[in-house]
């Protein structure tokens, strides 16, 4: 009974990401039979990112590296069946996973730095820090989960 409200939390946030991977593949002309598939992409991933991190306690960062692991696979999958390429899948579906929380506080946090005497900018200097390498880390960890299936599942005929 404990994990009820744990896991409406969890199909929540499944359900915000899938309209979110949605509103985006309609606004990149994704054909409508895939719709339905970079919603459902989107919300797995987003579901097993927020099931690491609130659930298992996982850092951010490598909870989205296997969250998008599991998109890039899916999405290689769905291309198979589909015939489409992948990137439709792997970018509509990846796009809720961006950390835009942390790049607006460290966008936030630099513009604050503009303001102050140099002698008191060593703690605010430290928050932007932090939020710009999350940042990075966050959208590499992104990148390396959508790249890493194409890199590790597709075969492709050498040339002879």
């Amino acid at each position: 009974m404990n994990n009820v409200p744990f896991v409406l939390f969890v199909l929540e946030d499944a359900f915000w990401s899938a309209l979110a991977a949605l509103g985006f593949a309609m606004l990149f002309n994704v054909p409508v039979r895939a719709l339905f598939w970079c919603a459902l992409l989107g919300a797995v991933g987003h579901a097993l990112r927020t099931t690491l991190v609130a659930g298992v306690g996982l850092h951010v960062v490598p909870a989205t590296l296997v969250a998008c692991l599991v998109i890039g696979t899916g999405a290689r999958w769905r291309a198979y069946v589909m015939k489409m390429p992948a990137k439709v899948f792997q970018v509509t579906a990846s796009i809720p996973l961006i950390p835009g929380a942390f790049a607006f506080r460290a966008m936030l946090g630099l513009f604050a730095l503009a303001g102050m005497p140099i002698g008191s900018i060593t703690e605010p200097l430290q928050y932007v820090a932090y939020n710009l390498v999350m940042t990075g880390a966050l959208l590499g960890a992104i990148v390396a989960g959508i790249i890493a299936p194409k890199l590790l599942i597709t075969h492709e005929k050498p040339v002879v």
